[in-house]
């Protein structure tokens, strides 16, 4: 029977079969779990460093070393940063699917696209404070 036509009564007796001996299993292979998540996000932290090196800045067109770029979500459709995902040592694939929705920029255009965005938000604010309080 494939795995998909399951029944019902399968699909609970497994979910309540895992429930139970995945903290038993976790508890006796502890180090050799931890060990094995410590080499998969060091091999993503790899990957992703290997792939920023065919990068450059968006901007000025930077490139010199991978550490100095970033992603900068333009839209905020951001559903997290590609650094947690590295610590959460998510799947290449969703990190790529998140790396699509990005533009990549060195350290210092993101930080002076950042500032410029947080100043054009507060002088927006206080002339409309201003307009406002008439």
């Amino acid at each position: 029977m494939p795995i998909h036509e399951r029944s019902e009564k399968r699909k609970l007796y497994d979910k309540e079969y895992h429930k139970t001996y995945s903290p038993i299993w976790y508890k006796e292979n502890k180090k050799e779990h931890y060990q094995k998540r410590v080499e998969r996000k060091t091999k993503l932290k790899q990957w992703l460093y290997e792939y920023k090196k065919h990068l450059k800045c968006s901007k000025c067109g930077y490139n010199s070393h991978g550490a100095a770029l970033e992603f900068h979500h333009p839209n905020n459709d951001k559903d997290t940063h590609i650094g947690q995902m590295i610590c959460n040592v998510t799947s290449q694939e969703k990190i790529l699917k998140e790396i699509e929705k990005c533009e990549v920029l060195c350290s210092n255009c993101h930080q002076i696209l950042h500032w410029e965005m947080n100043n054009i938000n507060s002088k927006t604010k206080v002339v409309l404070d201003i307009c406002c309080s008439f």
